[in-house]
């Protein structure tokens, strides 16, 4: 039986767990509804950036001659959300064939993905709720890595937000782009469909691969949230039984010492 120190230590132990537990969700909460509101009220432009893109004739091509695809692979930045950083590396090792270059967002890709044996080319720092500078940045690396070393295709691996309970692993290709694409010949271009064309094509590329750093990021969030509040639960049920076992061990203390007393006073006036 554990003694009334052993069990005290227990629930301080776990009460501690509780409040960080409970803290965790609290602040995940707040970033995903952030990243939330940030990924509802970017919807609107990425959709007018695609139409400026679809009426100019946007393209982006390059020769390919490298024989290889990149692929960006978005993980948390921490490890306290379940499942869903090893879903993404188990996507990863189905998906990416070897050989290819591989580019890793998130602390936890930056730390983990040697030791689960995916090798990568660079690490890219995004925080928990990513700021349009950033997809900007990451724009500048995949356009050195497209148009300077000429990797044939380049692919976004993230985990696409379903609802709170289910995020999913999905790969979406992002560059080449607009291969096919046909400009409308109302469209005027002042100064030049030239310079026109490298401005806004740009905005654009940066406005699609934005969207799905938020949806990364969101769903990383999402998977916290709903770890930390089944730790929380967990830890709450688990106090709850540490408190009524100490009552208990107390309760049972108690009353071998009254019985304890009542023997010894009954043997005392006996003696007498």
């Amino acid at each position: 039986m554990p003694s009334v120190r052993s069990l005290r230590n227990k629930i301080k132990s776990v009460g501690s767990i509780k409040q960080f537990t409970s803290a965790m969700r609290a602040v995940s909460t707040a970033k995903f509804s952030r990243t939330s509101d940030k990924l509802r009220r970017y919807k609107r432009y990425v959709g007018y950036c695609r139409q400026v893109a679809k009426q100019s004739g946007i393209s982006m091509v390059n020769n390919g001659t490298a024989g290889i695809d990149l692929y960006v692979v978005f993980t948390a930045n921490r490890t306290l959300c379940g499942e869903f950083n090893n879903e993404i590396v188990k996507f990863c090792k189905d998906s990416i064939p070897v050989g290819s270059k591989v580019f890793v967002c998130g602390n936890w890709a930056k730390q983990h993905f040697g030791e689960k044996c995916i090798s990568f080319d660079s690490a890219i720092e995004v925080s928990d709720v990513p700021e349009y500078t950033e997809a900007e940045k990451l724009y500048s690396e995949i356009l050195a890595e497209f148009y300077v070393n000429n990797v044939d295709n380049v692919y976004f691996v993230y985990s696409k937000f379903e609802n709170m309970m289910k995020q999913t692993p999905a790969m979406v290709k992002i560059l080449p782009a607009g291969e096919d694409a046909v400009p409308n010949p109302d469209v005027t271009f002042i100064p030049d469909k030239a310079s026109v064309s490298a401005s806004v094509t740009d905005v654009c590329l940066t406005a699609e691969i934005y969207p799905y750093m938020l949806e990364a990021a969101l769903s990383a969030q999402a998977a916290t949230m709903m770890a930390m509040r089944s730790a929380s639960e967990n830890a709450q049920t688990l106090y709850a039984d540490l408190q009524l076992e100490l009552g208990r061990l107390r309760q049972s203390i108690i009353t071998t010492d009254v019985i304890e007393t009542s023997s010894r006073a009954g043997d005392e006036r006996l003696g007498d």
